[in-house]
């Protein structure tokens, strides 16, 4: 599977956030790496998933929070 190369077109240009971007890229290629590795433990796998899943969520909060500071609709 290919992995997820962070460059500039995604940028929102806000630091913060993509830092947070990018952080999520290196999560994903992480999983990647991991599955397509042989017989890795399934507990492993899944503590990476839920990883970026927790991760996903606390992202959103930062986001909300920006939009909140700056009354973005």
């Amino acid at each position: 599977m290919q992995k997820y190369i962070w460059t500039e077109k995604y940028s929102v240009g806000v630091a913060e956030i993509d830092e947070q971007h990018q952080h999520f890229f290196a999560i994903a290629n992480e999983i990647i790496e991991m599955a397509e590795t042989p017989e890795i433990p399934i507990s492993e796998l899944l503590f990476k998933i839920t990883n970026l899943s927790n991760y996903a969520v606390y992202h959103l909060l930062t986001e909300e929070n920006i939009f909140k500071r700056y009354n973005y609709p």
